[in-house]
């Protein structure tokens, strides 16, 4: 093949759907790597496993819709179902352009079926990082205020998912990757900042912040890392992956990596703050014990 010239859809970060090259036909392939929806694999399964290990462990209050528990397993589950909707897009893709096939965009096409798991993928992942901001403001938070900072995150989400359901709508599918990864990075990095100066000293700070800042990482090389206009036939210099080279390696792999610290810290809050609750409910009964309703009656304990 004679590839004429490269055309991202946007010079953006990795999870993008695949690039269009334009040919001498005039028709299109893409940019695909085993890599690319392997990894997104290892994030679906990090995902589901620490959502369910989130609620195997959880010692506190579980019926708390905004509170830690629950929005920590919604970001994880909510992870593994867009990592793993992406990776199996991808998969579609990398499947029919090593077999010779052509892959369309048109949404009812009869070679477009990479387009159903992936518009799944971009509704679910900005709820994810809505959850992922929202499970930050509940660690930070005792009161009333937290649960609606964890509303505000978690509406923000919905509202930029259903955005990518307008793109959709009106045939904008190449531009669905930039909402969800910008409002990814935004929320991973306000969470950042937030956590260490808010957050100090509080129990599990240290391993939500090693998960934070892994994320952060991913957002950041995606951003700025090297491989960008890369695909089967031109390797930028300097990609560190000169066979099948792609960003969404690195940046998958850090999604997947950065749940598992941040479940961990989640769950040891949860620890400290059910024994605080269980020494405040210790100390009122002390001080108000509750006497026998048969006393009145029949004369017992005097």
């Amino acid at each position: 093949r004679t590839v004429l010239k490269l055309v991202p859809s946007r010079p953006s970060p990795a999870c993008l759907p695949p690039r269009r090259v334009r040919e001498a036909s005039i028709a299109m392939i893409w940019d695909h790597s085993p890599y690319t929806y392997a990894s997104g694999y290892v994030a679906m399964l990090a995902g589901f496993v620490c959502a369910a290990l989130t609620l195997n462990q959880w010692q506190g209050i579980k019926g708390e819709i905004w509170g830690l528990c629950l929005q920590t397993v919604y970001m994880c589950f909510l992870q593994g179902l867009g990592f793993g909707m992406a990776g199996i897009a991808f998969h579609v893709v990398d499947t029919r352009a090593e077999n010779g096939q052509y892959v369309g965009a048109d949404i009812w096409g009869t070679d477009s079926g990479w387009i159903f798991p992936w518009i799944v993928a971009v509704m679910t992942k900005p709820v994810c990082s809505g959850c992922l901001l929202g499970a930050c403001a509940a660690y930070l938070g005792t009161t009333l205020h937290r649960f609606r900072a964890a509303q505000c995150a978690n509406a923000i989400g919905f509202i930029v998912a259903i955005f990518e359901v307008y793109l959709i709508m009106v045939d904008e599918l190449w531009e669905t990757v930039t909402p969800e990864f910008t409002w990814g990075a935004v929320a991973t990095s306000l969470s950042c900042v937030v956590i260490p100066i808010a957050g100090w000293r509080q129990v599990g700070m240290s391993w939500i912040f090693v998960g934070l800042a892994i994320r952060l990482v991913g957002y950041v090389y995606a951003i700025f890392g090297p491989c960008l206009m890369s695909d089967a036939f031109i390797v930028q210099h300097g990609c560190p992956f000169p066979v099948d080279a792609s960003k969404d390696l690195v940046f998958n792999v850090c999604m997947a990596i950065s749940v598992i610290p941040f479940y961990y810290g989640s769950v040891m809050k949860s620890r400290k703050d059910l024994d605080y609750q269980n020494l405040l409910v210790a100390e009122a009964a002390a001080k108000n014990p509750v006497k026998d309703s048969r006393d009145c009656c029949t004369g017992w304990g005097k």
